[in-house]
């Protein structure tokens, strides 16, 4: 009996999370020997449920790259970011989404047109695994946020 109070508890624990979501994402089509004629950047606020029935409001960032120009599309998450991202944008995911995006970039230049890869970072202040993952194709980034308890 006190085997199944610990694995109910345990089971109770381990399920509480907030849905993936994406936090950025980079659209390329169409790109000349120079770069690109459009550059547009996009911000999308929503609403993410947890497990629990708990809701947090997160932002999400796109940047779109289109035609043949001159400008350069932009490869890290600070140069999508407007001067003030919002709260739930804090160093650490800054610091990932651009490594997250790095890998990927390099990884479709490498010849590998479609991936996906993932990793667990623990704040110190937090009582949850952040996982940030990205998902490729040739035109597509997109990089998600997934919070997992503890």
């Amino acid at each position: 009996m006190k085997y199944l109070k610990l694995t109910v508890v345990f089971i109770c624990i381990q399920t509480f999370a907030f849905a993936k979501y994406p936090v950025l994402s980079r659209h390329t089509k169409d790109g000349g020997l120079f770069g690109y004629n459009s550059v547009r950047s996009n911000v999308t606020i929503f609403s993410v449920v947890g497990t629990d029935g708990s809701t947090k409001t997160v932002t999400g960032y796109t940047v779109e790259c289109s035609t043949p120009g001159y400008m350069s599309c932009p490869r890290l998450g600070a140069e999508y970011l407007p001067a003030n991202p919002s709260a739930d944008w804090d160093q650490v995911q800054l610091n990932y989404t651009d490594q997250l995006m790095t890998y990927a970039i390099n990884q479709i230049e490498s010849g590998n047109d479609n991936g996906t890869y993932s990793i667990n970072v623990q704040v110190a202040s937090e009582n949850f695994i952040r996982r940030y993952s990205v998902e490729w194709t040739g035109e597509m980034i997109t990089i998600f946020r997934e919070d997992i308890a503890l």
